[in-house]
C-alpha cells in the first residue's frame, strides 16, 4: 500500500515533499535545477517524465498509484528512464541528457548551478560543434 502524495509530487524533487506531502527539509534553489531536469528530459526525449509508468497510451494519465510509485522511487534517488530510442542517437540529444543527469542528482548539494548548467551546455555544444566526425558542424552563434 502506498502513501498518499499530492497530485503534482511527481514532478517535484525528493526534497520537496516527504512521505507525508510536506517539504522534508528547508528548499533552496537548487528545486529548480531538478526541475530544468524534467525539462531536458522533455527536449531530449519529446516525452513527459515518468511517462512509462502509464499505460502505453501517451494521453494515458497516471494513477494515484502510479504517483505513489514514482514519489517512492524519488525517495530513493531513481530517475525517469531515458527511452532507448533516444540514447546515442544525436550527440547534441546527448549532451542534453549528461546535463539532466546533473540536475537530477539526489542531493541537492550535489546539484549545479544555473549558471554551471549553462557553462557545461556552451563548452559542450562547442565540442560536439568542432567535432568533425559528427558531420554536423555548424556556424550559428548562441
Amino acid at each position: 500500500m502506498y502513501l498518499y502524495f499530492p497530485i503534482h509530487y511527481q514532478w517535484k524533487s525528493s526534497e520537496e515533499a516527504g512521505p507525508d506531502g510536506n517539504a522534508n527539509s528547508e528548499l533552496t534553489e537548487k528545486v529548480d535545477i531538478y526541475a530544468l531536469g524534467n525539462l531536458l528530459f522533455r527536449f531530449a526525449t519529446g516525452k513527459t517524465p515518468w511517462r512509462e509508468m502509464a499505460d502505453n497510451s501517451h494521453d494515458a494519465k497516471l494513477t494515484q498509484e502510479q504517483k505513489a510509485h514514482i514519489a517512492q522511487l524519488k525517495m530513493k534517488g531513481k530517475t525517469p528512464k531515458v527511452p532507448d530510442e533516444t540514447l546515442r542517437k544525436d550527440p547534441y540529444i546527448n549532451l542534453l541528457l549528461k546535463a539532466m543527469d546533473m540536475c537530477y542528482r539526489f542531493n541537492p548539494k550535489e546539484r549545479p548551478t544555473a549558471r554551471e548548467v549553462l557553462e557545461f551546455l556552451k563548452v559542450g555544444k562547442k565540442a560536439v560543434d568542432d567535432h568533425v566526425e559528427f558531420g554536423r558542424k555548424v556556424n550559428v552563434k548562441l
